[in-house]
């Protein structure tokens, strides 16, 4: 039974909205579930940590949803634990079902180049230590040259492309600063950035239209709505209307439904933007 069965929330839909809230509220909470259930087919998937299916939760109903195009005869597998975290946290948490991942990600995040770590902390540095940053999601030009320069360097300390390995510590900060860069009314900016955030997790675009897609985070959403918002704002209405369009997509593949997605992003606005 305890192999088997799946923590889950009362609704993806309220776990989405509380992840928006903490986020809000910068706070440190760590995810966890109240409850859990026993759904059989879901059961015989197996782990992999690039996902080819994503899962979701509405009262005891699980949904599962494509997160990628799928050949014939594909196997359908989905993530035993939350992607970014390390690799020996995630080697522990799998031991539970008995096994060690073996995939080439995992045996990539079992040596982490030095520099990445310390080109990762010199990152945070910036935002951690910015009073514009906490208090209104700027950065001024230099700490945006500086941060800039180290995502550059970080980027080339991976080998592997992004579909097989993606680069979750560049995913984070490039979407902060696409913030900053819409705070700042600098849309072409938001644009290159918003899309170098979705190649690092291994997403191929050609402007906000994905033509193949990567791992699906809850914050992709937002990525897809600070596109629509840029391409708005200079007048290419047809990317921005692509943009809501694969944003909605996202949210259906995270929360399992699409209706809600209007009243929890009303004006297709990012949440921090509301």
């Amino acid at each position: 039974m305890s192999l088997n069965s799946f923590g889950c929330p009362i609704s993806s839909e309220k776990e989405y909205r509380d992840g928006m809230e903490e986020e809000r509220s910068d706070s440190t909470k760590l995810p966890g579930y109240d409850s859990s259930g026993l759904w059989f087919l879901a059961s015989h998937f197996n782990h992999s940590c690039l996902p080819n299916a994503s899962r979701s939760f509405i009262g005891n109903f699980m949904i599962i949803r494509a997160a990628r195009d799928l050949v014939m005869d594909e196997e359908l597998t989905m993530g035993y634990v939350s992607p970014g975290i390390s690799g020996d946290e995630c080697q522990k948490k799998l031991s539970h079902w008995g096994f060690k991942c073996d995939c080439k990600l995992c045996r990539t995040n079992r040596t982490i180049p030095k520099k990445r770590i310390s080109l990762q902390h010199d990152l945070q540095t910036i935002f951690s230590t910015s009073v514009q940053w906490r208090t209104s999601l700027t950065l001024p030009q230099s700490a945006l040259d500086k941060a800039n320069r180290i995502l550059n360097a970080l980027e080339e300390t991976y080998v592997s492309p992004a579909e097989t390995q993606p680069r979750l510590p560049l995913f984070a900060p490039l979407l902060g600063l696409a913030r900053v860069y819409a705070n700042l009314n600098r849309p072409r900016d938001v644009i290159t950035t918003a899309i170098k955030a979705l190649l690092a997790l291994g997403f191929d675009c050609s402007g906000p239209r994905v033509l193949r897609w990567g791992l699906l985070l809850h914050r992709v959403v937002e990525t897809f709505l600070q596109l629509a918002q840029a391409y708005g704002a200079i007048g290419n209405n047809e990317h921005r209307d692509q943009g809501l369009r694969f944003a909605r997509i996202s949210y259906a593949m995270l929360v399992g439904e699409s209706v809600t997605f209007d009243e929890v992003h009303p004006g297709g606005v990012p949440f921090w933007m509301g």
